[in-house]
């Protein structure tokens, strides 16, 4: 009978050291601090930014509003929808965890492409912090004094990718920015078939193409539309290999005189334009090809 009472207490004992083993070696996992998963978000405060900086060791991109418009770098026009994209980021940011204890040291070890942004509204700054992402590309940390893994929740997207991108993939894709109430004339020409030349021109109270005189007006102010919502593909900084003169060319004028000149060069598998004779950049060839016309094409008789 006691032998039977010692099996049992045996039995107790070692379950007792099993559990009190696994309680002393448990540790919290520090990562999963009741933590404010708003800490980043800006929410309605992201309307008052008016310049963001982004710098890292090889570049800076800057992106100031200026009225309703954003421009990059002092000089050129920001593209709306990454900025729109930028801000909803800022906005909605959500903390995930506190980053481990490891990554922390890892992190500030200057190793990784480092990402320091500054929010500023009214010409102060609202807010600083650094961006990284980890070697795999699948979480992005905001740093402020401990590295945290954040996101968007609701939302598969890895938010380190727009702070990476360069100060190009910043610009606007659209060449011409026309503003309707200031177009004086779009002048379209063909270095190498001169009669297909056009013009469309502000005559007191509306757009005409002189050369026409029964006009479409509708098939004109499509044309328009084409011209002015042509976009870039890809900005260039330089192409040696334009041997030929140039198969189109689109010229914006506003009332003041400013032009904005596009000149364009068709090749079978890509299309170049140059813009203002100092800038390269590829372009969609169907979309380059829309704009062949000529001022027949808008004749209704």
């Amino acid at each position: 009978m006691q032998q039977k009472k010692n099996i049992k207490l045996l039995i107790v004992w070692t379950i007792l050291l099993a559990v009190t083993t696994v309680a002393a070696l448990y540790q919290p996992d520090s990562n999963k601090l009741d933590i404010d998963k708003g800490h980043f978000a800006l929410k309605e405060k992201v309307n008052e930014i008016d310049l963001v900086k982004i710098s890292s060791k090889s570049s800076v991109v800057s992106l100031n509003k200026d009225g309703r418009q954003w421009v990059l770098n002092d000089t050129l026009t920001a593209n709306p929808t990454l900025v729109n994209d930028l801000l909803g980021i800022l906005s909605e940011v959500s903390v995930r965890r506190i980053a481990a204890a490891n990554i922390q040291e890892d992190l500030s070890s200057g190793s990784h492409n480092i990402f320091q942004v500054t929010l500023s509204g009214n010409n102060q700054e609202l807010r600083s912090f650094r961006v990284v992402e980890n070697e795999k590309g699948t979480l992005t940390y905001f740093i402020d004094d401990l590295a945290y893994v954040v996101n968007i929740p609701g939302y598969n997207y890895h938010i380190a990718d727009i702070f990476k991108l360069k100060s190009q993939d910043w610009r606007s894709p659209y060449v011409f920015a026309s503003n309707w109430s200031t177009l004086d004339k779009m002048i379209i020409q063909y270095p190498n078939q001169p009669e297909a030349n056009f013009d469309i021109v502000y005559d007191k109270s509306r757009y005409t193409i002189p050369s026409v005189i029964k006009l479409d007006t509708a098939a004109m102010y499509e044309y328009m539309q084409q011209i002015s919502f042509l976009q870039v593909q890809t900005y260039h900084t330089a192409l040696d290999t334009i041997t030929s003169s140039s198969d189109l060319n689109v010229t914006v004028q506003d009332v003041g005189g400013q032009q904005m000149i596009l000149d364009f060069y068709i090749y079978p598998d890509i299309t170049i334009g140059q813009i203002n004779n100092t800038e390269w950049a590829t372009f969609d060839q169907n979309q380059v090809n829309s704009l062949i016309r000529s001022d027949t094409d808008f004749n209704l008789e």
